[in-house]
């Protein structure tokens, strides 16, 4: 390690190595003042390691102009040590440091700018091998060129990065957080490789873009990422511990992914997912939403496509209206993406699973429909054609025993269309044949009473043949009955009364359900 050449440096020798002891007490000039003027010309000497600083310094450059590299490589940091307001053409080198309490840099301006040695850093801003109880970056502004790069190191308390601005990246690697806090930072792009983070996360007014890879949580206490304005957060690997809390809130515009992301159960929360022109705002992917709460939200703004989310729970969101009602994006969407017709069916699966066992029924029963309504059109494209017709028969008559409206209606339909059949073939009742003729007859001749009464009549004798009650059937047949009593009769009236029956059954199934819902 080289000497440190500049005055007032208070030198001691510590294991053969040269260091450079700073202290208010020692210097001519007030400590601060003195610092500027060293790291002026600091940064344009050789490399001189091994400061110790004894106090706590907040220093300003006054805006003014640095070219070089400002190197604390060695440094331990015993109090709160500041640099602001600061104009760099170079590197600021945290490598190897101690800082007991925190180092902060707000009110900068970096520039790329090429300063050739030997190892090579990376970044305006390098911190490697350190050791950190806070790093605070706040208002600071970058152009094209410069960065941060951090490796290997670990900061305890404190990692704030703050009102950062121009297109930098933030390059973190290997390294430990606790208490991470990124906010209101615009077009920089943080990337984080297999991290720790520790206590608790915080992403709020996102303008930049966030990776995550590899993350290490398993000390995470809680999570926060809050209005995202534009950009886009992606989660990769990630298991978060089963005692930590996740918080995605206020989400309007840009894009999160969480892709093989474990989230703990009834400690996660997606609340406000939303647009007015729902667009993909959350994706997961390949997750794990189980007992995860969705609240407050537009499904239609979420994508869920191969991920575990039976046993989710949603509250309070909508479902989209008109053709999307109660459909997943994937399903509005199905000719827009790839996501296969059989995994949009496993979807609405889960979701039917899910809402079944929140007791909503009534949704439970809109996944379910379009399920089959999915399966009938896959089928259908396959070739299955038996099996789509099955499919097709159950949705016209039973609605897939979902909608009483088409059990109801066909009912009814059956009910008259047999009446009429009936009185075309002519009823005698109580010795009295009527027709459609002599109906015709009576309305036109103004005899309404005979009208009803014979309708009435057939309508009755309609609704005996559909069950075979033989003590009610045997009193009313002795009354009415059908003039031509041929086979093709009786086997016509066996179909109605089985299709009656179905009819009556799906209904009363419908019932049944909407009674459950409550």
């Amino acid at each position: 390690m080289q000497r440190c050449e500049y005055n007032n440096c208070n030198h001691q020798v510590e294991n053969g190595q040269h260091l450079c002891l700073f202290h208010s007490n020692t210097k001519s000039k007030r400590g601060d003042e003195f610092l500027v003027e060293f790291l002026k010309h600091f940064s344009t000497d050789k490399n001189c390691r091994g400061f110790i600083f004894l106090d706590s310094y907040n220093i300003s450059f006054n805006n003014d102009e640095i070219i070089g590299i400002i190197d604390f490589t060695g440094a331990v940091f015993h109090h709160q040590f500041t640099i602001r307001e600061l104009r760099l053409k170079g590197q600021i080198i945290l490598n190897n440091i101690t800082a007991l309490t925190g180092v902060s840099i707000t009110h900068i301006n970096l520039a790329g700018y090429y300063v050739p040695r030997s190892p090579p850093t990376h970044g305006a801003i390098y911190i490697h091998q350190s050791k950190l109880a806070a790093f605070v970056l706040w208002h600071a502004e970058f152009d094209a060129n410069a960065s941060i790069h951090a490796s290997g190191s670990k900061f305890e308390n404190r990692l704030d990065f703050k009102y950062i601005k121009g297109g930098s990246i933030i390059g973190l690697q290997f390294s430990s957080f606790s208490n991470l806090d990124y906010e209101q930072n615009e077009t920089v792009r943080l990337f984080c490789h297999e991290c720790t983070f520790n206590q608790k996360i915080t992403f709020k007014k996102l303008i930049s873009s966030i990776e995550i890879n590899g993350g290490d949580f398993r000390g995470t206490t809680r999570m926060e990422i809050d209005s995202v304005q534009a950009g886009g957060v992606t989660f990769k690997n990630a298991e978060f511990p089963s005692t930590a809390h996740i918080l995605v809130s206020n989400i309007e515009v840009g894009h999160i992914e969480f892709l093989h992301v474990i989230f703990p159960a009834y400690k996660t929360k997606f609340e406000n997912i939303r647009n007015a022109n729902d667009g993909l705002l959350v994706d997961f992917k390949y997750s794990n939403l189980n007992k995860v709460i969705f609240d407050n939200s537009n499904i239609l703004n979420i994508g869920l496509y191969k991920s575990e989310f039976r046993d989710s729970i949603f509250l309070n969101n909508d479902w989209g209206k008109g053709k999307s009602k109660y459909k997943l994006r994937e399903h509005v969407h199905i000719g827009n993406n790839q996501v296969p017709s059989k995994q949009i069916e496993e979807m609405y699966s889960q979701l039917r699973s899910s809402f079944d066992q929140m007791k909503k029924h009534k949704e439970a029963g809109e996944f379910y429909f379009h399920e089959n309504e999915l399966a009938r059109r896959r089928l259908l494209k396959e070739g299955e054609y038996l099996k789509s017709i099955i499919y097709l028969i159950n949705r016209v008559f039973l609605g897939y025993n979902q909608r009483i409206s088409h059990s109801l209606f066909w009912f009814f339909f059956a009910l008259i269309a047999y009446t009429t059949y009936s009185l075309a073939l002519g009823l005698s009742i109580e010795s009295n044949v009527i027709n459609l003729t002599s109906l015709i007859e009576y309305a036109n001749s103004g005899q309404l009473s005979l009208l009803i009464s014979s309708l009435t009549s057939a309508f009755v004798f309609s609704l005996i043949n559909i069950l075979p009650v033989s003590w009610l059937k045997e009193t009313v047949m002795n009354k009415v009955h059908i003039v031509d009593s041929g086979i093709y009769v009786i086997l016509l009236s066996m179909v109605y009364s089985l299709f009656t029956i179905g009819m009556l059954s799906s209904f009363v199934t419908g019932i049944r359900r909407m009674f459950k819902r409550h």
